[in-house]
């Protein structure tokens, strides 16, 4: 029940950051396109974010030295953090996104 609760507050935070209502008219196509929208930009952020930690895997075993190899492993721990949140964002979006049904042909 707990997970139900914090779930709560994570859909109504991807709702609250988008600027709608707590309990908007989801089927609305403004309110689709704005989700898909939301959904393009983050899905932009993760790849974004891949490279970066792509990079720093690169330099963590290019380093010898262990004053950068805690630098970049600093960084690489902040790009976990970041890639877990941003791809809970996206599964908590996409439980809002309405699927469109294809049309019958006819």
């Amino acid at each position: 029940m707990a997970n139900d609760s914090v779930q709560g507050e994570q859909s109504w935070s991807v709702l609250e950051q988008l600027a709608l209502d707590p309990s908007p008219d989801l089927a609305a196509s403004s309110v689709q396109q704005r989700l898909d929208e939301e959904k393009e930009r983050i899905r932009r952020e993760i790849r974004k974010e891949l490279k970066i930690k792509e990079g720093a895997e690169n330099l963590r075993r290019a380093t010898t030295d262990r004053r950068n190899l805690a630098s970049v492993e600093s960084v690489l721990r902040g790009s976990d953090r970041k890639l877990r949140q941003l791809h809970s964002r996206l599964q908590h979006l996409d439980a809002h996104i309405m699927v469109k049904e294809p049309e019958e042909s006819g």
